[in-house]
């Protein structure tokens, strides 16, 4: 290729629709006809390669829109352009000419790379308050997702169980009759005989029971504890145990008089594993073919029982412990509510701190099977 001078045309270089005579590279030609400057014809087509020179400011601009689109890079690539054409840019525009013999017309993706933006990037500043922010939200929300799912899985269990157990309830009252007309009450309770006859007649036809204990052993059941945080007596004689096929851990006693025969049913939904603790994993519901007589109310400042009027008539059949006529959520919520027996003894039976829990189960029945507010944590 003959190497010859081009000259600035003052204002602005000479576009290449002149044809100058005596050029030739039809690859070349093709590029400057693109971009139609003689400052970039001079440089990439190696005439008077390595001479310094000025090109014009607006033609480099446009080279440059087409290098870089980013405006934040414009004026320090325009620097470069206008006062250090070295060898470096020798060989960038070298490669630009075989790039346009492979294509009539250069695309901006092919040039990208011929730049030396910055790419964007964190910092170690930027990525520990990240890392903050994020570890801040998940103390925030993690315990609350934790908290509904263990909602969700006791509740889901709960009903489960409830549901087997009244069923079975249910199919001994269509084999044996009325409730009124079983016999087991008329059994002494001077040991787990009661009970056992009373499981063993009416019930387990109709349960699938892994494993029993009559009389109550550790084999069926951990140590039980109270919401209040007393312990639960599980050792007496005259009680009983026993595993469903699910893993359901069930202990139980029957009255130990006659004036209102009862049967009372603890059952620990996730078995021997932990809490056991009443209105945790464990529910209280209660059997009694007979109205029981025991007096609902509350106490004053002085300890003195407030009559409400209320009996204590559990639902018919098996039922969960305070599910009972004219009761309601809030009842059973408040930690002044007090169940007195014939005997006259008072006890907090509502499903708060500083109770016995026995009505929790009760109160999510009767609030939809779902936590009521303020249930104990």
């Amino acid at each position: 290729m003959e190497n010859k001078r081009f000259e600035n045309n003052g204002g602005g270089a000479t576009l290449l629709s002149r044809q100058d005579k005596g050029f030739d590279g039809t690859g070349c030609v093709k590029l400057l006809r693109y971009y139609g400057t003689n400052a970039l014809r001079r440089n990439i087509c190696n005439i008077n390669v390595g001479q310094l020179y000025q090109a014009d400011r607006k033609i480099n601009s446009r080279i440059i829109r087409i290098i870089n689109p980013d405006p934040q890079d414009t004026k320090r690539i325009d620097t470069t352009l206008e006062t250090n054409y070295n060898s470096n840019m020798m060989n960038y525009n070298l490669e630009i000419l075989k790039r346009v013999q492979d294509d009539t017309k250069p695309h901006a993706t092919h040039l990208t790379h011929f730049t030396h933006a910055k790419r964007a990037a964190f910092t170690l500043a930027e990525v520990l308050i990240t890392l903050a922010v994020i570890g801040i939200v998940a103390a925030m929300t993690i315990p609350t997702l934790i908290s509904n799912y263990q909602e969700k899985q006791t509740i889901s269990k709960l009903q489960k169980v409830y549901a087997t157990l009244k069923n079975a309830f249910e199919m001994g009252k269509v084999q044996h009759g009325d409730y009124e007309t079983w016999s087991w009450n008329q059994i002494p309770n001077e040991n787990a005989e009661r009970i056992s006859y009373f499981w063993e007649t009416y019930v387990f036809p109709h349960l699938k029971v892994t494993k029993k204990c009559f009389p109550v052993s550790s084999e069926c059941v951990e140590p039980m504890y109270l919401l209040s945080g007393s312990s639960l007596s599980n050792t007496s004689s005259t009680r009983a145990a026993f595993i469903l096929e699910d893993g359901t851990s069930v202990y139980t006693w029957a009255s130990s008089g006659d004036f209102f025969p009862h049967i009372f049913v603890f059952a620990d939904i996730n078995g021997k594993a932990k809490p056991n603790i009443v209105g945790k994993d464990i529910f209280v519901m209660y059997f009694s073919p007979q109205n029981p007589g025991n007096k609902l109310g509350s106490l004053d400042d002085d300890g003195n029982f407030i009559d409400s009027g209320k009996l204590m008539t559990n639902a018919y059949g098996l039922s969960f412990y305070g599910d009972m006529d004219g009761v309601t959520v809030e009842d059973l919520m408040d930690s002044n509510f007090i169940v007195q027996n014939v005997n006259g003894t008072n006890n907090k039976m509502g499903c708060s701190t500083g109770s016995l829990g026995y009505a929790c189960g009760a109160a999510i029945k009767l609030n939809g099977w779902k936590f009521p507010d303020g249930y104990p944590d």
